[in-house]
């Protein structure tokens, strides 16, 4: 899997980092490394926890190597969210997309923004076919084949293991490893065709983890997160 893949590029950060707190929200799940890095993914309840009551305390790398289900995924993926290596420039890289189509990948997005005469979302938690605007949002079961320009792929593909279908049957310009969930491994994404990186920061990464241990969504994560990208 693509998460294998990524842990073992980023295996030399890993190997160094203890995680000291960690928590698994109804929204997200967050970590903290001893090196007070915060990383924060998708919380998909399927599937049990085999380190559940062991985390703190354990190595990040031994950590991140059980993702046999979406919940150990979860935390796997937010371990791996908490390494950041390459230099990033802040701001939301959506409105600098060009081309005359886009495709969405994720869990009920909507991205604003969005400069394409086309969007398509491939919703994974929709149900049926509906139009809203220019926007057509489709059930991710419905994915045959899809070209666009631009596919902007929800870090949440690889907490639920479906990037690798998307990769399958997409073709496009450009692909983008978007928002919470996302992760920097420059080497393993370069080889499934990513062109970019855009993820959150956190100002007050504290109240961060805080928020998703009491139940926090969307809503008061935006209250501290701030958009960042890198092109690879």
């Amino acid at each position: 899997m693509i998460v294998d893949e990524i842990r073992e590029e980023l295996s030399f950060e890993l190997k160094r980092r203890r995680v000291v707190n960690a928590c698994v929200g109804i929204y997200y799940t967050a970590v903290l490394l001893d090196d007070q890095s915060l990383g924060i993914s998708h919380t998909l309840p399927e599937g049990d926890n085999p380190l559940c009551g062991r985390l703190i305390g354990l190595n990040a790398y031994e950590i991140a190597k059980e993702s046999s289900n979406p919940l150990s995924r979860s935390i796997t993926v937010a371990i791996l969210n908490a390494v950041q290596i390459g230099k990033y420039e802040r701001g939301d890289l959506l409105p600098l997309l060009k081309g005359s189509s886009v495709c969405v990948f994720g869990y009920s997005p909507r991205p604003g923004q969005l400069n394409f005469p086309r969007v398509t979302v491939y919703d994974f938690a929709e149900v049926k076919e509906r139009t809203e605007g220019p926007i057509t949002v489709k059930p991710f079961s419905t994915l045959k084949e899809e070209v666009c320009d631009v596919a902007i792929i929800y870090g949440s593909a690889l907490v639920n293991g479906k990037i690798e279908e998307i990769l399958r049957r997409v073709t496009s310009k450009e692909r983008v490893l978007y928002g919470i969930s996302s992760v920097d491994a420059e080497s393993v994404l370069r080889t499934y065709g990513f062109n970019f990186i855009a993820r959150y920061d956190f100002s007050d990464k504290h109240l961060a983890f805080r928020y998703v241990c009491e139940g926090g969504g969307p809503r008061e994560l935006q209250r501290v997160y701030f958009s960042k990208f890198r092109r690879l």
